[in-house]
């Protein structure tokens, strides 16, 4: 089943000329603390990154996605699990939104920018995933705000569009808590297509044997900038999503 999405045309940005600052606050690694399996993607800073889209941004608010957990091998490979006793192809997704985003978003309804401000807290659970070490988190958005009258949608509307993935933040993944703060950095970045899990034909937990038997990256002294480049669905196996 394919998602549903809306053509929206693009509004010249207002938004402040792009600073240096902004990547200095993307470059640190977010480390987990020693409680909980949960995060929250803050999402309210996802368009704040003007140069990723030519100085335009869409007239859409971001208000719920999933995070995708991986990390490369030396092919190239988009893995996930542990290398070299289970590592396997594809990364890891978990749903991130509240259910009120996603209700209003199946609904088409119309809500207010303190519900928008609410719904910009997107909490998810990797409880499930038990891998440990460096990984990327990627933040892929797939349900929107609408942030102004347009084209017969009206302003404040809620819906499922396509989807689009911010830069990927470097997470040292144990269970605890997760702090994410995606920004889109990349302009070709994004899909009108739903991403589907992935029949499984061997379990999870077992290491696939040609592949994913050693991790290449992410590496600590990787820029923003560097990170902006890579796209889930343009990396190797990266649309081969294990849900968890």
């Amino acid at each position: 089943m394919k998602r549903g999405h809306s053509d929206f045309s693009i509004e010249k940005s207002e938004c402040p000329l792009f600073r240096a600052n902004l990547w200095r606050s993307l470059s640190l690694s977010v480390v987990l603390s020693t409680t909980g399996c949960s995060g929250i993607a803050h999402l309210s800073a996802w368009w704040t990154n003007p140069l990723a889209l030519g100085g335009v941004i869409p007239a859409i608010d971001p208000i719920g996605g999933r995070v995708f957990f991986y990390w490369i091998d030396a092919a190239g490979n988009a893995c996930h699990g542990d290398p070299g006793t289970s590592g396997r192809l594809g990364p890891v997704a978990v749903e991130a939104f509240k259910p009120e985003a996603l209700a209003a978003a199946k609904a088409n309804a119309v809500v207010s920018p303190s519900e928008l401000a609410a719904f910009q807290e997107a909490p998810f659970s990797f409880s499930s995933y038990d891998a440990r070490g460096p990984h990327y988190a990627q933040f892929g958005n797939i349900l929107w705000r609408a942030r102004r009258s347009e084209n017969r949608v009206s302003e404040g509307v809620c819906m499922k569009g396509a989807d689009y993935f911010g830069v990927p933040e470097i997470v040292q993944l144990g269970c605890g808590s997760l702090s994410l703060h995606p920004v889109f950095g990349n302009a070709s970045c994004h899909t009108e297509l739903q991403i589907l899990p992935s029949p499984l034909s061997e379990p999870v937990e077992t290491q696939d044997p040609a592949h994913c038997l050693t991790r290449q990256r992410p590496q600590p002294a990787e820029t923003p900038q560097e990170r902006a480049q890579l796209c889930i669905i343009a990396l190797p196996h990266g649309t081969e999503v294990l849900e968890k």
